[in-house]
């Protein structure tokens, strides 16, 4: 990253919403940084499944077991990925 970064003179601008947190540029070596965050919220998440009604879920960060959950008792089918799978056939079954 540095040698890119002499080499053009270029700035490392990080976005995340993490920046809304004193020195996070700091942190990770950036010369600037912006709060700006795509993560939606548990309404905004259960309203997008709602609206794509996909075959299968698959649920893989945060509270994943619990949401996974709810979409099941919402009628989805939906699924768990452990962070550390090794496929996402290891989670399919077969279908």
């Amino acid at each position: 990253m540095s040698t890119l970064r002499s080499k053009h003179d270029a700035l490392l601008i990080a976005f995340s919403g993490w920046a809304v947190r004193g020195g996070y540029s700091r942190s990770l070596g950036a010369d600037y940084s912006f709060p700006l965050s795509d993560h939606c919220d548990y309404p905004e998440l259960v309203k997008l499944v709602e609206s794509v009604s996909p075959e299968i879920v698959y649920t893989t960060h945060g509270f994943a077991a619990e949401f996974a959950g709810d979409l099941r008792r919402m009628g989805f089918s939906a699924r768990t990925i452990s962070a550390y799978q090794s496929s996402l056939a290891d989670y399919t079954n077969g279908d």
